[in-house]
């Protein structure tokens, strides 16, 4: 039990590791779309939306696609998460049933 034990706490470990840095690219997204909604601002305010177009779709495009497979990576990681944190319980409890599936 004590090693089944080890296995989920280093799993789970990864996993809480994993979706830590996934918020931190989310966290790097929020920082880079408030800078280009400031910069799409400044370009309306002076009344050069058109020359800044394309930069700025293309920065969109990136960072959408960033967010989404960050946002995708994370779910997996939190669900992965969930259930060895369902194990370690079933385990500690022991409440298996089921959740002795590693």
């Amino acid at each position: 039990m004590v090693e089944t034990l080890r296995k989920l706490s280093f799993k789970l470990d990864c996993q809480l590791d994993s979706i830590g840095c996934q918020a931190e690219i989310l966290s790097d997204v929020k920082t880079l779309l408030y800078h280009l909604k400031e910069d799409m601002d400044k370009a309306v305010h002076i009344g050069e939306e058109r020359a800044y177009y394309h930069e700025h779709h293309r920065m969109v495009r990136v960072l959408a696609e960033l967010m989404h497979f960050t946002v995708k990576e994370l779910n997996k990681d939190y669900e992965d998460a969930h259930c060895i944190s369902g194990k370690l319980y079933a385990k500690i409890t022991g409440k298996e049933g089921d959740q002795d599936n590693e």
